[in-house]
């Protein structure tokens, strides 16, 4: 004999809860009714509605809301699916281990249907964005196989920036500070994109190091200790280059004008990930793309 439990809007938030969260959603301890997601309220009314509305810095009026979910136990059915996406577990626990192009349409697509169902097809666009954006994060594997932090795809630069678009780098290319083993294999293999939106990888001569690279440009700068194995890659926006640790493979940016050095990546793979994560988000339309998951 089963037995239906049903739990009141009061008990479903002392009992069952919503989860903290760790994005631009958070949950905290429940004041005069409201559920607090810093400069963000989620307001729970009488009727169960969880309109969200921004209260600026310098107004004490709400603006706008619009609820993210027609009501608590929806609010909190959104928020468990994407908590599960990141995690791997629950109704997406058939995505832990899996990693590439398929597992992030099938985890887009789940969320986007999740999310649909509880808004009659009319999904705000902070639950799209989340279910575009967020399992970009399960393209890539932690690199068990290349020595590096991430083992990306196959291909997956060229069908995002185009074939003719990634660089590929040969022996002759690399001075002799370049002895990372891992690293050298990347670029030999998988390459970086030429135009990675915020930067430019030069490839018309072979990599120099940032000494090398400082006294064919006649610069004044004072240099940091150990540029001698600093291999510069191209050019960042304002006026810094972006350089790698020859000996470890990190990633550094390089301000000349201000002579610092700072860390920017672990190595080339998160390099390469990350300039694939700006461009893919740019690139995406909520609306179309959406349209054709669902």
């Amino acid at each position: 004999m089963s037995t239906t439990i049903t739990l009141t809007r009061g008990e479903l938030l002392t009992r069952v809860g919503l989860p903290a969260g760790k994005g631009q959603l958070r949950f905290g301890a429940l004041r005069t009714g409201t559920v607090r997601t810093g400069a963000l309220r989620t307001v729970a009314d009488s009727t169960g509605e969880t309109p969200t509305t921004l209260f600026p810095h310098n107004r004490l009026a709400p603006m706008d809301r619009r609820p993210p979910a027609s009501e608590l136990e929806v609010l909190q059915r959104f928020s468990a699916a994407t908590e599960e996406m990141a995690a791997a577990r629950g109704q997406l626990a058939s995505s832990a281990g899996r990693f590439g192009p398929q597992t992030l349409a099938e985890t887009s697509r789940h969320l986007l249907m999740v999310f649909a169902q509880g808004t009659s097809g009319d999904v705000l666009p902070y639950w799209k964005m989340a279910a575009l954006i967020r399992p970009l994060a399960r393209i890539a594997a932690s690199g068990a196989e290349s020595g590096l932090a991430l083992d990306l795809p196959a291909r997956l630069l060229e069908q995002e920036f185009g074939h003719a678009k990634v660089a590929r780098f040969e022996d002759v290319d690399f001075p002799a500070p370049l002895t990372h083993e891992p690293t050298r294999r990347f670029l030999a293999g998988t390459g970086l994109p030429e135009d990675g939106f915020l930067f430019q990888l030069d490839t018309e001569i072979p990599l120099p190091t940032l000494a090398e690279y400082c006294a064919d440009e006649d610069t004044t700068a004072e240099l940091p200790e150990g540029a001698g194995d600093l291999i510069r890659l191209g050019h960042l926006a304002e006026g810094n280059s972006l350089v790698l640790d020859g000996r470890t493979g990190t990633i550094l940016t390089w301000n000349e004008p201000e002579a610092t050095l700072h860390r920017l990546n672990t190595d080339v793979s998160t390099l390469a990930f990350t300039l694939w994560l700006l461009r893919r988000a740019k690139t995406i339309d909520f609306d179309g793309e959406a349209g054709r998951v669902l």
